[in-house]
């Protein structure tokens, strides 16, 4: 408080708005940076949400088209098949890789190890081609143009009660979708093969190997960028010891997503992968033992039991948000300068220029220096004071030109009273002795030692200043009848065995 006190006015001031100003400033940037960080945050989330839809758009439009070719090569396979009515025939069995199966006939043609059938779809189109007979509650491969990993032709084989493909047959609906049938993927089409009374009598099979495609698609997916650091990751959702498996990433193909996310984070997770949530902020560890906090959305496509999960590193929108944070200080920064540089001039202006002329002014007034005036044009506190110091100075300069003026006036009176020869002495409204002429000031020394023995204080030499009041007696007699004074009062009064007569004039 000492070091502030001795500042200037306009120092003080200065300082008081600089930090009203820093403040105000300081919590405006604040709440800009607050406000403009949520909505980034917000359009981050919103921008990594739709890139992900978009990536998950395109494994759909894939699918469809592939769907949409399976389901053409279906009815082309079909339409290579002899003409008639399919016919199921229970009493004739047929062999099929040493295993009986009934007699399927489409027109006059027993369709039962026809392959040279299905080998010609395979070499009219790339794809695979199988038909089925149903046995019992069984679909039965008994001509097919699918071989397992050795090389043989699957037959006898049968179709697997578990999958889509036999419930939907099961309802009387064609089903088109991926598999991985003996160790290749396909895209597959099958379609029921029914009676003249409409009862399923067997399945027309077409699959085209996708691996090729698929693969294609993995590595768009791989190569697939969100902003600078930003990747997607493809996630198997089917049941079993392959959900959760990474089928599509930059890095970590093979493994489980769960195994590169922190533990406290997989309940996150596994909601992203269920679809009950489409956004978290997940930990993803790296192989160094790092991690990397990053925003996540989801989105599933059920055809193919994939998740699509876009990652994008928080790392990467906090930089963009400490670059915002700087602009938004440099902009505060800026306009502070602007503002104490202008509330600096002002104060100058407003402040500290008239104060110094206050300052000169009341200068100039205790040195006795009361020429000059001031001129002021304004009409604020400021004025007003100049004003005020300016008749200040000129009340003080005409007081002092009528109290010299007194003052010789005094001086010429006391000159001539300390040449007459009656004994003058004169004192003020209270009763202070403030002049003694010559004459009595020597008549009083003469009878110095006499006065004594009734004043023993009494000098003649120390009377300016004392009380009248010390040649009395009574002095409080002395004092009303000086108060209620109004003529020449005439007295005499003994001190030291000397008496003295007094003429009193008010």
């Amino acid at each position: 408080m000492n070091h502030l006190s001795r500042l200037s006015i306009a120092a003080r001031l200065g300082l008081a708005i600089a930090a009203a100003v820093f403040a105000a400033f300081a919590l405006l940037a604040w709440l800009v940076y607050r406000q403009s960080a949520a909505s980034y945050e917000q359009r981050v989330e919103t921008g990594l949400q739709s890139s992900t839809l978009l990536t998950r758009d395109m494994v759909a439009m894939y699918d469809r088209n592939l769907s949409e070719s399976s389901a053409r090569m279906g009815r082309t396979f079909r339409a290579m098949l002899p003409q008639g009515e399919a016919t199921l025939d229970q009493r004739a069995t047929v062999l099929v890789n040493e295993q009986p199966t009934p007699s399927l006939s489409i027109g006059k043609v027993r369709m039962n190890l026809r392959q040279e059938t299905v080998d010609r779809f395979a070499e009219a189109t790339g794809g695979v081609a199988t038909i089925f007979v149903r046995s019992g509650e069984d679909f039965v491969r008994v001509a097919t143009s699918l071989r397992n990993k050795e090389g043989e032709r699957v037959l006898g084989t049968s179709l697997d009660r578990s999958g889509k493909a036999y419930a939907a047959i099961a309802s009387g609906q064609t089903y088109t979708g991926p598999a991985s049938l003996f160790g290749t993927s396909y895209m597959t089409h099958y379609a029921p093969l029914a009676d003249a009374a409409g009862n399923t009598v067997g399945i027309l099979f077409v699959g085209q190997n996708y691996s090729e495609g698929l693969a294609s698609l993995q590595e768009r997916l791989r190569e697939a960028k969100l902003g600078e650091q930003g990747h997607f990751i493809a996630v198997d959702l089917r049941e079993g010891d392959s959900r959760g498996m990474i089928v599509a990433a930059a890095k970590g193909e093979g493994s489980t997503v769960q195994s590169h996310v922190a533990e406290a984070d997989r309940p996150a997770l596994e909601a992203l992968l269920a679809g009950k949530s489409q956004t978290a902020r997940l930990s993803f560890t790296e192989s160094d033992g790092t991690t990397v906090p990053s925003y996540v959305t989801a989105q599933v496509y059920a055809p193919w039991q994939w998740a699509v999960l876009g990652v994008e590193p928080e790392s990467t929108v906090t930089a963009v948000l400490r670059g915002l944070m700087w602009k938004i200080l440099l902009t505060a920064l800026v306009a502070l300068v602007v503002v104490m540089t202008t509330v600096v001039l002002v104060v100058r202006a407003l402040v500290t220029r008239p104060l110094r002329v206050a300052v000169q002014v009341a200068s100039d007034v205790a040195e006795g220096r009361l020429d000059g005036r001031i001129e002021v044009q304004r009409e604020d506190e400021v004025g007003r004071l100049l004003r005020a110091m300016d008749r200040m100075r000129t009340d003080l300069r005409e007081r002092l030109g009528r109290d010299r003026m007194i003052a010789n006036d005094n001086l010429r009176v006391r000159t001539a009273l300390d040449d007459v020869t009656t004994n003058v002495m004169i004192a003020d409204a209270e009763r202070n002795i403030v002049f003694v002429n010559r004459p009595l000031q020597q008549m009083l020394s003469r009878v110095e030692a006499e006065l004594r023995r009734d004043l023993p204080q009494f000098s003649a030499q120390d009377l300016l200043g004392k009380s009248i009041d010390i040649f009395h007696k009574r002095p409080e007699h002395q004092a009303r009848m000086l108060a209620e004074l109004r003529t020449t009062h005439r007295a005499q009064i003994t001190v030291g065995g000397r008496i003295m007569r007094l003429i009193i004039s008010p």
